[in-house]
């Protein structure tokens, strides 16, 4: 199963998953564990387990893959939260290249300045 895969069975985004795999973030909310481990066929509390250094526990057949009532809920605001923060993060890059662009600007203008002026 592919990253892609992963994310869209679990619904979450793929730079969770990244995140997560690589251990760029190391907080996760219960419920975005909880269904990436049901969309890998796990139990709820096999992310639990493996940070304990114990292997994942394969979900019995009849336990439902996907979250519901309440955990539905819960699953999407978790998703939105993570988009959110990826988001942010997409924002506040897009602010640093906006500042260098200006700031570079600015240098280009001062130069054409000090050339005009002969210094």
């Amino acid at each position: 199963m592919s990253q892609l895969d992963l994310a869209a069975e679990a619904g979450v985004g793929e730079a969770t998953l990244r995140a997560l795999e690589t251990a760029r973030r190391t907080s996760f909310s219960d419920v975005t564990l909880a269904r990436i481990a049901r969309a890998l066929g796990w139990t709820p509390d096999s992310p639990q387990l493996i940070l304990a250094g114990d292997d994942p526990v394969l979900a019995e057949d009849d336990e439902p893959r996907r979250p519901t009532g309440d955990g539905d809920v819960l699953a999407m605001i978790a998703d939105i939260m993570d988009r959110l923060t990826t988001l942010e993060e997409i924002i506040g890059v897009r602010r640093a290249l906006d500042r260098a662009e200006v700031e570079e600007r600015a240098e280009r203008n001062r130069r054409r300045r000090q050339s005009r002026a002969g210094v």
